[in-house]
């Protein structure tokens, strides 16, 4: 900001923080500085601490949300997990339900399937990622839901669903040429019956 100063007068600036979700815990120093336009050698600075207390959060979403199958068959789903607090986070991931025509499994940090994922550490501010494999048994819709769960803290979570979807079948069109041989057939049928009724009617 820019503001004029008589001699000898002073003025007081606010400054305010929307927020600072970079920092992690502890003190963080903010530095202000004033400088003269006329003069820039005319300087001086001040600085203030502030607290960054401890937080603690998660968040998850699936890549892609949902996968098109036009029969029974496997899909696989990437699961983000975000620690979104500026300290470091134990978690589990949970498959807690399914659709009746859908199987679905987590691979384990052992590589191994399974029903769930009962630790892992995320940094602050970080991003883990975890495969979701799903196997739809029959033709339709389907979906796998999961469940992202702090375990140190109570009332942290995530819950993300996949959904399996019935593709579209798309009937292509006949080609232009087929369209016109039918066309000869059936003015060539009428032909032919416009002939009979003809020769019908001469006979009579």
């Amino acid at each position: 900001m820019t503001t004029s100063l008589q001699p000898s007068q002073s003025q007081a600036v606010t400054i305010q923080l929307s927020g600072v979700n970079f920092a992690l815990p502890g003190s963080l120093s903010l530095i202000g500085i004033a400088t003269s336009q006329t003069n820039p050698e005319v300087a001086d600075q001040d600085k203030a601490s502030i607290l960054i207390t401890r937080t603690q959060g998660v968040a998850a979403r699936l890549n892609p949300q949902s996968i098109n199958l036009s029969g029974p068959g496997p899909a696989t789903f990437l699961l983000l997990v975000e620690n979104t607090g500026n300290v470091e986070g134990t978690y589990s991931a949970t498959i807690t339900s399914t659709s009746a025509n859908v199987t679905a499994n987590l691979i384990g940090l052992d590589g191994q399937p399974s029903q769930q994922i009962p630790r892992f550490i995320l940094p602050a501010k970080s991003t883990g990622l975890l495969t979701l494999q799903a196997n739809q048994s029959t033709v339709g819709d389907g979906n796998v839901a999961v469940e992202i769960m702090c375990v140190n803290t109570t009332g942290i979570t995530a819950t993300v669903t996949a959904l399996i979807q019935r593709a579209s079948v798309m009937v292509p069109e006949p080609p232009a040429f087929m369209l016109l041989l039918l066309m000869l057939f059936i003015l060539g049928i009428f032909g032919i019956f416009y002939r009979c009724v003809r020769s019908g009617s001469n006979t009579g």
